[in-house]
């Protein structure tokens, strides 16, 4: 990799001393390499080290003890599976430290909503640095040797989305590298496309995104090439969520919290896939209880509960109940949902139907357990459907159910009478426009006789009634809260 230095050389001028700061001459040349990598790219895992270094062995003890030693590294642990490697990173007082070296590289910006995003470039700029495609610059360096002109206020870089790197190719053109682990607004970076080419002297460039988000892009008329890729250092967990560190702040050992060592916990943060897991759930759905969820992700009772409770401690999730023979119906709170990335607006702490609300995963549940099909919540159709018809998008049904023969389902549950003729007359527009092929109504067996005779010739093509007794969540409460009663 080009940038590395062995030493750093001195520099005229009276901004920087004729030497290192204290402690930086008694380093080595590799622990020098290893220091200036981590300014340059902000992280990096020990093999991307050693193969910045061009060395064949892996382990960093050394190196990594000289620069804990001067208070100048933090290591991150980003998960508890097995199997994944510690990224290393520089700790705030590198700051300093960097300002008083007589020559240093340009440092990237060590964001931890980044982290994932960043080592796959580093892995990318070895790629292709070894390939012969052209020299890596990361984006700082980019933006040292060529300045910025003051450019437009409605075309400014968004630093969310800025490029991870620059790849000089040999003759001389400058193409932008961009790395999506997460779905972002198509629209976002085509203006940052365009911010770029009023900014410096770049050219199209590309874009490494998801297998998953590849057609997004692609559909988005991008100049820039489209290529999908897996990073190969998640090593199969999912891209780390912004704000994942939120999770692991309770991770350390109870001597630990008992001595208050919260510097030793917040440099090691950890992502837990049980509370993900669990925050992503109550994201889809808005409300379940703790059975629910141990039945949804597969593990016991007492270990969901023990997980509710701690995310409750942390501030990422909610409760609500009435009375002790009630069982709780657990939410994300706003924090929560930003911890897993959501998008979506926060639901409130009592659910408002809460016998609807809770018998709908249940439903789900049964559903995907006969068909073999698989379940899109409200919340997610809500989404799609604003997507695709922003002014006047159709109502989303309560749910949708993907059939293994291809068909798309709406499943409206009824567990009270309401209105069916304009319950019918909702479910016309999914299936016109293309949001689903037939329309269920899943209805309590006192409810079903009255939707059965409100149904026309013409919707008896695609609208079907069954009946399906809900378990009993409400403990004997009404359908709707007093206070949402008119």
């Amino acid at each position: 990799m080009p940038d590395v230095h062995d030493a750093a050389p001195s520099a005229p001028g009276p901004a920087r001393p004729a030497s290192g700061p204290r402690g930086w001459d008694a380093l080595t040349p590799a622990t020098r390499r290893f220091f200036f990598n981590l300014v340059r790219f902000g992280f990096l895992t020990a093999p991307q080290a050693a193969r910045l270094d061009g060395r064949a062995r892996i382990a960093l003890g050394t190196e990594c003890t000289a620069l804990r030693n001067l208070g100048l590294l933090r290591t991150l642990r980003p998960t508890s599976s097995r199997g994944q490697h510690k990224i290393y990173t520089l700790a705030p007082p590198a700051r300093g430290f960097i300002r008083a070296l007589p020559e240093a590289p340009p440092r990237t910006r060590a964001a931890l909503d980044r982290v994932d995003e960043v080592l796959a470039a580093v892995d990318i700029a070895l790629e292709l640095e070894a390939q012969g495609a052209g020299r890596w610059q990361t984006w700082a360096e980019h933006v040292r040797a060529h300045p910025p002109d003051q450019a437009p206020p409605n075309e400014r870089l968004s630093h969310s989305l800025s490029p991870v790197g620059v790849l000089e190719e040999p003759g001389g053109r400058l193409r932008p590298v961009w790395v999506l682990l997460q779905p972002r607004a198509p629209a976002v970076l085509r203006r940052q496309e365009r911010a770029l080419c009023l900014r410096g002297p770049l050219d199209f460039g590309t874009v490494y995104a998801l297998p998953e988000l590849c057609e997004a892009l692609e559909d988005a008329s991008l100049h820039a090439t489209v290529e999908a890729r897996t990073p190969p250092h998640l090593g199969g967990r999912r891209p780390l969520f912004p704000g994942w560190w939120q999770v692991g702040l309770d991770s350390a050992s109870p001597r630990q919290r008992h001595r208050g060592d919260r510097a030793r916990v917040s440099d090691r943060p950890s992502l837990g896939p049980t509370p993900l897991a669990v925050l992503t759930h109550l994201d889809r759905f808005g409300h379940a209880t703790a059975a629910q969820v141990a039945r949804a992700l597969a593990f016991g009772p007492q270990r969901a509960q023990a997980v509710l409770a701690r995310l409750r401690r942390q501030g990422l999730a909610q409760c609500h109940a009435k009375g002790h023979n009630q069982p709780r119906a657990w939410s994300a709170t706003r924090a929560g949902l930003a911890v897993i990335g959501s998008r979506r607006l926060p639901v409130p702490l009592e659910p408002l139907h809460r016998r609807h609300t809770l018998a709908l995963i249940d439903l789900a549940n049964d559903l995907m357990r006969q068909t073999g099909g698989t379940w899109e919540t409200e919340r997610e159709l809500r989404t799609q459907l604003l997507r695709a018809d922003r002014r006047h998008p159709p109502a989303p049904p309560d749910g949708r159910l993907s059939l293994p023969d291809g068909r798309r389902v709406g499943i409206q549950l009824q567990l009270t009478m309401g209105k069916p003729n304009r319950q019918y007359l909702e479910a016309w527009p999914l299936r016109s426009r293309g949001h689903c092929e037939e329309v269920w109504f899943l209805c309590a067996p006192e409810v079903a006789p009255a939707y059965r005779r409100a149904i026309n010739p013409a919707e008896v093509l695609f609208i079907r009634v069954m009946e399906w007794v809900a378990p009993d969540h409400s403990a004997g409460l009404p359908e709707t809260h007093p206070r949402h009663r008119r």
